[in-house]
């Protein structure tokens, strides 16, 4: 089961040249690793640990209980330190080493625009003045248009002939050409 990138749980051996408290305690803190308790599994490491800061099986199942990157290299490397010849500590190390470090953002700083956007605001300004003078331009012309247009229309039709006869009013059409 691998809970890590790079590092499986199987690769931390119980070794026969340790006591047997040791030993169950490192079987025990593998067995909390194989089922996800990464807290529980990290305290027995931690205790064995204090016992025996040389277990370099600790010390490689350590690794495997915390997120920092750094913070596994350096368990991996005690690991190392303890006993140079442990094959999965080298080479979980390795392929950490080859994982870039995560880079820090930089913060640039904004550049403060200068007095530049007051003037464009200011030519926005008198553009939407100037663009609504004219809106009420048109409107106050086509309102005058259709009210000379209507006072006009009523003096034609009252111009317009008319025949009366006792039931009704008979408009001559002058327009029709029949």
């Amino acid at each position: 089961m691998v809970l890590w990138r790079f590092i499986e749980v199987d690769m931390i051996k119980v070794g026969t040249n340790i006591m047997d408290s040791e030993r169950q305690k490192l079987e025990e803190a593998v067995t909390a690793l194989k089922t996800g308790n990464k807290t529980a599994a990290r305290q027995l490491f931690i205790e064995i640990l204090r016992n025996n800061p040389k277990q370099e099986d600790a010390w490689v199942g350590l690794s495997l209980c915390v997120n920092s990157l750094a913070k596994r290299k350096e368990y991996l490397s005690r690991a190392l330190r303890a006993n140079p010849a442990h094959v999965y500590a080298r080479s979980a190390l390795a392929r950490l080493e080859r994982i870039p470090a995560p880079q820090k953002a930089v913060a640039t700083p904004v550049p403060t625009p200068e007095k530049e956007p007051k003037v464009q605001r200011k030519w926005m300004e008198v553009y939407i003045g100037l663009g609504l003078v004219v809106l009420v331009l048109f409107g106050l012309m086509a309102g005058l248009g259709f009210v000379l247009n209507q006072q006009a229309e009523a003096a034609r039709i009252e111009s317009l002939p008319v025949e009366l006869t006792s039931n009704r009013y008979v408009f001559i059409d002058f327009y029709a050409d029949w």
